[in-house]
C-alpha cells in the first residue's frame, strides 16, 4: 500500500537525518520532542542553560527540516 510505504520511507529518512545530527543536538530532540522532557531538565542533564538547550533544539530542527525537504 502506498500510504504504508510512504510512512516507512519518511521514518527511514527521519532516522537517517537524526543520526547525522551532532550527538548533543540529537539528544535534545529525542529528550524534548520524543520523550517530552522539559528544557530545564535537559539543561541540567547536559550542564548548560535552558536557553542554550532551546538554541540547540532550534538548530537541530532547522537541520532536520533542511534534510527532509
Amino acid at each position: 500500500e502506498v500510504g504504508v510505504q510512504l510512512r516507512t520511507e519518511l521514518g527511514l529518512a527521519l532516522e537517517e537525518a537524526m543520526s547525522a545530527l551532532p550527538e548533543r543536538w540529537r539528544l535534545i530532540v529525542e529528550w524534548n520532542i520524543v520523550a517530552g522532557l522539559p528544557l530545564r531538565l535537559i539543561a541540567d542533564r547536559l550542564g548548560v542553560s535552558p536557553q542554550m538547550v532551546q538554541k540547540l533544539r532550534q538548530k537541530a530542527l532547522d537541520r532536520l527540516r533542511q534534510e527532509l525537504v
